[in-house]
């Protein structure tokens, strides 16, 4: 699209096209970037968080069963003992985090910021 500059206020369309089918490809894949790798890591999140939720209870439950009754835990086997739930509880911190929408710009106007996405995700893939 071409457009007369001479007007200050005002745009005259000289000519205009209809998008090529690699611009729509692109434009497609853009958007399945755009909503597809948010959808993923979300759910990831998700079901980490519940991981590590759950993670917790079990582990005191084996220790209990594995402890015997009568077992008197000093400070350093306390925190020893305790050392793995905090990691659970920072971890699913962490993932309730990730769980959080991320904001980012992806203009889907832009076939040059659609195209540095896809170069993003192939190389956090690994794919050349």
């Amino acid at each position: 699209m071409k457009t007369d500059k001479s007007l200050s206020s005002n745009v005259r369309v000289i000519s205009s096209s209809v998008l090529s089918p690699h611009s729509k490809a692109l434009y497609e894949v853009g958007k399945n970037i755009l909503s597809g790798s948010i959808e993923s890591g979300r759910d990831f999140c998700k079901t980490m968080t519940a991981n590590c939720a759950g993670a917790i209870p079990i582990y005191i439950g084996i220790l209990v069963f594995l402890l015997p009754a009568d077992f008197a835990l000093g400070i350093k086997a306390g925190i020893t003992f305790a050392l793995p739930c905090i990691g659970y509880l920072i971890a699913m911190i962490l993932f309730t985090i990730g769980y959080m929408p991320y904001s980012s710009s992806l203009s889907l106007d832009m076939v040059e910021e659609i195209l540095r996405w896809i170069r993003l995700f192939r190389v956090e893939k690994g794919v050349k």
